[in-house]
């Protein structure tokens, strides 16, 4: 677990992990499972029950410019193993509003998603930004434009997957809490943000068919507990 920021408290939850909303350096986090946070029509609307489309998802970290939206191609909200989840057909999508920078080339941030895809699947599952999109394919989890491999996927199911930018030349990713690649030098788009999406890019022509459990983004370092947190609630 790394060290507390000054000033941050070590709260204990359920199952003895703290949840994404105890780190301060909580920038995103979409929970479809919360079933205050997702609309089928837009944020503050009609809230989703399971069979419906979802237009909108709330960021529970609070800054409405993270809200996740789509009104042409939607994905479907679907219990799975009595959560409910955000299920993506291959032409689906939910994306955010031009966020412009991310952090500071100097600042580091992470991505933590909880996905399950169709290992036999040749299409992409995309969690990114823009055309530097973080991807999956068949069965290796994948970076796009010369990022590294997650390593072959192991079981189907859910899987956690959690990319760490600690700077503009140096990257982990974890699969399921463990390190897949160490110490890597990413694309060096990886801080220039145009959105932020789910299931496609913004600019088309990349497309998933993935179930998503939740996605959780922090500008800060790479924090087990949020990892432990995630692998507790989906049973990973």
């Amino acid at each position: 677990m790394r060290g507390l920021h000054p000033g941050q408290r070590a709260a204990i939850f359920s199952g003895g992990f703290g949840t994404p909303a105890d780190d301060p350096d909580l920038y995103l986090w979409y929970d479809p499972n919360d079933s205050a946070t997702v609309f089928t029509d837009s944020i503050g609307g009609t809230l989703a029950t399971p069979t419906d489309v979802v237009k909108a998802i709330d960021n529970k970290e609070g800054t409405a410019a993270r809200d996740a939206t789509e009104a042409t191609n939607p994905p479907t909200l679907t219990t799975v193993g009595g959560k409910n989840i955000l299920s993506f057909d291959g032409t689906e999508i939910l994306t955010t509003g031009t966020l412009g920078t991310l952090a500071a080339a100097s600042t580091p941030y992470t991505i933590y998603a909880v996905v399950d895809c169709d290992v036999n699947d040749n299409t992409l599952a995309m969690l990114g930004f823009s055309l530097n999109c973080w991807l999956r394919r068949a069965a290796t989890y994948q970076s796009y434009r010369g990022l590294q491999s997650f390593g072959a996927l192991s079981g189907s199911g859910w899987h956690l997957l959690t990319h760490e930018v600690t700077a503009e030349a140096n990257a982990s990713l974890r699969q399921n809490g463990s390190v897949a690649v160490a110490d890597y030098d990413p694309h060096s788009g990886w801080h220039s943000v145009s959105a932020f999406a789910m299931g496609d890019r913004p600019a088309g022509g990349i497309n998933a068919n993935v179930d998503i459990g939740a996605v959780v983004i922090t500008t800060g370092p790479y924090n087990a507990n949020i990892d432990a947190y995630l692998m507790s609630e989906f049973g990973i």
